[in-house]
């Protein structure tokens, strides 16, 4: 036995600080690799919520413009649209058929607040667009005026929008370090000409020599 145990040799202190300092390493670079592709997950998702906010927010404003029953309503230095619609699910004398939806911005907050109105105006639903992502810096409204209906023959409104695009870094922050996310803004703008309107609007224009009564 004193044979076998004289030809074990064990670890000396040297060979297990080595060996506990290459597994160190190993497990730093392993949480590098795994912080920098949760970061990254977390960085595109940021992105694509605010991106699909803004995206959804311009086509129901295309829908419910092209379905606006009469011409809409512009207030607040053009940052709120008011769109006067009807439910056809209700009959025509049904005080629940015309209804109103109401777009403001807040630039304080860089968000949208959206408001469903009955027809008395009355604030019936409010809620923040998409609960808050969309980060919209500017938002614009402007319809044709009277004077431009009678001379060009057509009602349109207008909706410009600057929102923010989160710009991702190609290396991620180091764990601790607050670092600013670059960000560029960008420029959307969307024309709608609503069809109930356009086709309902009887512009007479009076012709030249002729009286009007």
């Amino acid at each position: 036995m004193d044979r076998v145990r004289k030809g074990l040799r064990g670890f000396t202190l040297v060979e297990f600080i080595v060996v506990l300092t290459l597994l160190g390493l190993t497990l730093i670079i392993l949480y590098q690799i795994f912080y920098g592709m949760v970061w990254r997950t977390v960085a595109i998702q940021k992105r694509a919520e605010g991106q699909q906010a803004v995206r959804i927010l311009l086509v129901r404003l295309r829908q419910e413009l092209k379905r606006a029953s009469e011409v809409v309503q512009i207030e607040k230095s053009n940052q709120l649209i008011r769109i006067p619609l009807e439910n056809p699910a209700y009959k025509p004398s049904d005080p629940l058929r015309h209804y109103f939806t109401e777009y403001e911005h807040l630039p304080d907050k860089a968000e949208i607040v959206v408001r469903t109105l009955d027809r008395e105006k009355k604030v019936v639903e409010e809620r923040l667009w998409m609960g808050g992502l969309s980060q919209i810096l500017r938002f614009k409204c402007y319809d044709t005026g009277p004077n431009e209906r009678i001379l060009f023959q057509y009602y349109r409104v207008i909706v410009e929008l600057d929102h923010y695009e989160v710009k991702m870094s190609q290396v991620a922050p180091r764990q601790g370090r607050v670092e600013e996310e670059k960000k560029d803004v960008v420029h959307l703008t969307t024309t709608v000409y609503p069809r109930r309107v356009n086709m309902e609007l009887r512009i007479e224009v009076p012709q030249e020599g002729a009286s009007v009564m």
